[in-house]
């Protein structure tokens, strides 16, 4: 059983390194931001922050959702500057402190790359 759950994990680590994400749209309005056909009120936004990953500037929101629980949505061609413009009138920005399986998450990506 031990070696068929590893498995499995090891395929769904797989399966999620190598798919590449979907192109949406969404748009920040004076209410909140719409993505994936729901608006996310300013209010019930948490917090947001920028980090770099893959060669690409990500836009990451908490929400108060139990799905989803986090939003990431590439910027593209906008800047990040005017995002942080923006989004701090509205929200705090806030990146939170790394977790122990976020750390765990980041060791094993840099011991088993996938590329």
């Amino acid at each position: 059983m031990l070696i068929g759950v590893i498995a499995a994990l090891a395929f769904a680590y797989y399966l999620w390194s190598t798919t590449p994400p979907q192109n949406t749209s969404y748009s920040i309005t004076s209410l909140g931001i719409r993505a994936h056909d729901q608006l996310y009120r300013f209010e019930e936004i948490t917090r947001w922050w920028l980090e770099d990953k893959w060669g690409q500037t990500l836009l990451v929101i908490d929400t108060p959702y139990r799905f989803p629980p986090r939003l990431h949505l590439l910027l593209h061609t906008l800047k990040p500057k005017s995002i942080e413009d923006i989004l701090s009138q509205y929200v705090l920005m806030e990146k939170p402190k790394a977790t122990p399986l976020d750390r765990a998450g980041v060791w094993l990506a840099s011991k088993f790359p996938l590329e």
